[in-house]
């Protein structure tokens, strides 16, 4: 067979193949440009205060990547594949803090694959990650993860990652799953502890007026109480969390409150 043959072979089974598949690729193309329409509507909701990251769990692959970032964390200098978004990330984050993120990124996907579209809607993960910055520390960042879209089949087709930093340094790492606590008993000791957490009413009330920026001596007003009374209440808390500081404290409470909620990052 001559080249010409083969070359008018070839185009006679490419218009096949696009006659055959055209009406499928156009929907898969519509589809694909409807969820990014979608995405960039959310994403342009008002002050961007995170990053986004979408990603395939099936395929394993980004397929949607902004950061506000990067000129905070220091990567490397030479990269293997500088489209390897998670390489990158991973690269950065303080080693032993990388083992509990990937374990609790194998556990939540593992989890996630038991959940049938209505369960899996509920679905969130959120968990601490301390990445390098270019001062050559490692800052906190909390990562909210959650399903953004499904198949015709109910399965999970893209996941959401928000990052955000975190104003603290000293926070702990932990991490919130939205398991059914009867099936699942998390291993991670700090993570326990603060999912076994009971706070008073009263410190609660006062974590959410600390939030408001009602600080101590206001607090002491509102609640006709000493300033030292208000220090109590504040070492009570700090005691419940395992810090040293209410404004630690106050953070570690908001992240909880926002995974129990469902609330974004973008709203934090």
């Amino acid at each position: 067979m001559s080249h010409h043959q083969l070359a008018i072979q070839m185009v006679s089974e490419l218009y096949k193949l696009m006659a055959t598949h055209l009406c499928i690729v156009t929907k898969l193309m519509r589809e694909e440009f409807t969820h990014f329409v979608k995405l960039h509507a959310y994403l342009n909701r008002g002050f961007r205060k995170s990053s986004f990251t979408i990603f395939d769990p099936k395929q394993h692959r980004v397929s949607y990547h902004d950061s506000i970032y990067h000129d905070k964390l220091k990567y490397p200098d030479i990269y293997y594949d500088k489209n390897d978004r998670l390489t990158r990330l991973n690269e950065i984050t303080e080693p032993a803090n990388l083992t509990f993120c990937m374990d609790t990124l194998f556990k939540s996907y593992n989890y996630l694959q038991t959940l049938n579209r209505e369960e899996s809607k509920e679905f969130r993960v959120l968990f601490i990650r301390l990445l390098l910055e270019k001062d050559g520390q490692y800052h906190p960042y909390v990562q909210f993860i959650y399903p953004f879209q499904w198949d015709d089949n109910g399965n999970v087709w893209q996941l959401v990652i928000e990052t955000k930093r975190l104003p603290v340094t000293n926070i702990k790492e932990f991490r919130l799953i939205t398991y059914d606590t009867e099936a699942y008993t998390e291993s991670h000791e700090y993570s326990r502890h603060l999912l076994n957490l009971k706070l008073k009413d009263e410190d609660k009330e006062l974590l959410k007026k600390y939030e408001n920026d009602c600080k101590k001596k206001k607090l002491s007003e509102e609640m006709r109480r000493s300033l030292h009374t208000v220090s109590n209440y504040y070492n009570r808390i700090n005691a419940a969390f395992q810090t040293n500081c209410i404004y630690t404290s106050c953070m570690a409470y908001c992240l909880m409150e926002m995974h129990r909620t469902g609330k974004m990052i973008h709203d934090f």
